[in-house]
C-alpha cells in the first residue's frame, strides 16, 4: 500500500492519522553449546535461540499526506534449551505465540501501537496557556485542528494519594 493510497484510505474513513510499514527482518538464529568446553565443566550446554523481528513504519497525516514520524522499531527474544528435541521444527497450533518469534513479533507490534498512541496524544493534548477577562487561550490552534467557537471537554489531571501505610 503507498503511502497516498495510505492517506486516501484513511482519510475516507475520517481519520487523522495512518501508519505504514514493512517487516524488514525475521531471523531465527541458533547458537550450539560448545561440546569442546563442556568437557571441561565450562558452559551450561543448553542451545540457544535468538528471534529477531524488524519494522519500518512511517506515520502519515491524513489531511495533508505529509510523513509526520519514521521509525525502525526492532524486538529481540532469546531463549536457551538443553536438546534440539526441545524446538520442533513445527509449532503446534496456538503456540506460536510462546515461541521466541511470536514473542519477538507480538513485541514489535506492540511498539507500534504505542508509537501511534504516542502521536495521537501529542496531537489531542492541549494545555491552557492563559486565563484573561474570561477569555481562555490555548497552545493549540488551527494547525491542531481546533477552530474558533469549537467546544472542548475540559479535564483535569487525576491526582492519586498513595496510603503510606501499604
Amino acid at each position: 500500500l503507498s503511502d497516498a493510497n495510505a492517506v486516501a484510505l484513511g482519510a475516507s474513513f475520517g481519520a487523522e492519522l495512518a501508519m505504514t510499514g514493512v517487516v524488514t527482518e525475521v531471523a531465527v538464529t541458533e547458537t550450539q553449546p560448545d561440546l569442546r568446553a563442556l568437557r571441561w565443566g565450562v558452559g551450561s550446554g543448553r542451545r540457544r535461540t535468538t528471534a529477531t523481528v524488524t519494522l519500518e513504519l512511517r506515520l502519515l497525516d491524513c489531511t495533508n499526506g505529509a510523513v509526520v514520524r519514521a521509525a525502525t522499531i526492532k524486538r529481540e527474544q532469546q531463549s536457551q534449551s538443553s536438546s534440539s528435541a526441545d524446538a520442533p521444527d513445527r509449532v503446534e497450533r496456538g503456540a506460536f505465540s510462546g515461541t521466541p518469534l511470536g514473542i519477538a513479533a507480538r513485541e514489535a507490534v506492540a511498539a507500534a501501537v504505542h508509537l501511534l498512541d504516542e502521536e495521537r496524544v501529542a496531537r489531542t493534548s492541549v494545555r491552557v496557556a492563559r486565563i484573561e477577562a474570561g477569555d481562555v487561550w490555548l497552545d493549540a490552534g488551527r494547525a491542531r485542528g481546533l477552530a474558533p467557537g469549537q467546544r472542548l471537554v475540559v479535564m483535569r489531571p487525576e491526582v492519586v494519594t498513595l496510603d503510606p501505610a501499604d
